[in-house]
């Protein structure tokens, strides 16, 4: 899993710094924050569809011709780019929705074999593959961008989900709870298993917080990113913003792998999920508030830096859901439903809260102090729940 969790995340680093890139090279500022929308609102559908389908299809048949359909729709995005350059709009949209299909598989497979307990040891462990998979495919995202040229890091990409598959078969299927196999309308079953993670959310206090917190912070990310892609934007072309891209991506994952080896040794185990999240959120009010009285290109690029460190590390959905106690099936519904739907819709308002605030730049930062606030805030709560 360690292996796979590698190659996605590698695979995810690199879909990130080449849709950016192609985009922000063909598009002009105002199309920033409508882009942002746009593929948060397309990523939430497509998670719920992935809801409803990974709730009762067994995993590796799921992880089969999810990989094949992956595939071909990115070759469907080179395809359509080369034909057309401003199409980078749409390819923006679905590589967008892409990532988080990828990772949201590959971290609810991971989860699914583990044990509330067993995940507090073990998964910022297999994290470490992530971490490495961020490394190496941030290092060398600047490289390739230019000497093969950005649109052409999508075959990497096709040749990444292919060569991930097989490890899934090297280890044993996670057992799939199924309690509606008797059902005879087939779309009822579907909408059933789709609102299965709206159900768990809105029926447990504890993952109702944890739910707020989680749209707060992720508000909160989105602006800092916003604020980031303009100021890059303004600078720099379509090969440079892939390379600066990736060698964030680079930073980002060795910072994340220190921080896991921590968190798995000292901080998930002493501390509990909950101080992982208040941390985050009361990091990111600094980290905003720095952004906000000096600045600059830099003090975006290390802002940005610092909320995926933390996120990827200490506040990715699935590693809160898999330490919380709840049956596997609540986990699975859970996890789908934070990391696949809420957290894109986050990303969508924020993009609205940017549009808002178009008249007002200045009042971003402002804005991203307050949501980040207001998660340390939620997370307060959901410590004494938990």
């Amino acid at each position: 899993m360690a292996g796979f969790l590698f190659l996605n995340t590698a695979n995810t680093t690199l879909l990130s710094a080449a849709k950016n890139g192609l985009f922000l090279a063909e598009y002009e500022a105002a199309q920033i924050p409508l882009a942002i929308i746009a593929a948060a609102l397309l990523t939430a559908v497509v998670a719920v569809i992935f809801t409803g389908i990974v709730a009762g299809t067994q995993r590796r048949i799921l992880a089969t011709g999810l990989t094949g359909v992956l595939a071909i729709s990115v070759l469907a995005c080179r395809t359509m780019f080369e034909i057309n350059p401003r199409t980078a709009f749409w390819v923006y949209l679905w590589l967008s929705a892409v990532q988080v299909l990828v990772l949201t598989h590959a971290w609810e497979y991971s989860s699914s074999t583990l044990t509330g307990r067993q995940a507090k040891r073990m998964l910022p462990m297999m994290g470490v593959g992530a971490s490495l998979g961020a490394i190496a495919g941030g290092a060398g995202v600047g490289t390739l961008a230019v000497r093969l040229g950005t649109p052409n890091l999508l075959w990497l990409s096709v040749a990444l989900l292919l060569a991930g598959l097989p490890l899934l078969w090297l280890i044993d299927e996670p057992i799939r709870e199924i309690d509606d196999q008797g059902a005879k309308n087939p779309l009822m079953v579907f909408l059933k298993r789709s609102g299965r993670g709206f159900h768990s959310v809105a029926t447990s206090k504890l993952l109702r917080i944890l739910a707020f917190g989680l749209i707060a912070l992720t508000m909160t990310g989105t602006l800092i990113d916003l604020q980031l892609k303009f100021a890059i934007q303004s600078v720099y072309g379509q090969n440079e913003i892939t390379a600066i891209y990736g060698l964030m991506s680079a930073g980002i994952g060795a910072g994340t792998l220190l921080l896991q080896l921590w968190a798995s040794r000292v901080l998930f185990p002493r501390f509990g999920v909950s101080f992982a999240a208040i941390l985050h959120g009361g990091t990111l009010v600094f980290a905003a508030g720095g952004a906000t009285l000096f600045g600059g290109l830099t003090m975006l690029m290390l802002a940005q830096a610092l909320d995926d460190i933390l996120q990827f590390s200490l506040q990715k959905p699935v590693e809160q859901v898999s330490m919380l106690p709840f049956p596997g099936r609540v986990k699975t519904a859970a996890l789908a439903t934070l990391g696949g739907v809420l957290r894109p819709l986050s990303k969508a308002a924020g993009g609205g809260v940017a549009l808002a605030l178009a008249t007002r730049p200045e009042l971003l930062s402002l804005a991203t102090i307050a949501s980040a606030s207001l998660a340390v805030a939620a997370y307060s709560r959901h410590r004494s729940h938990y």
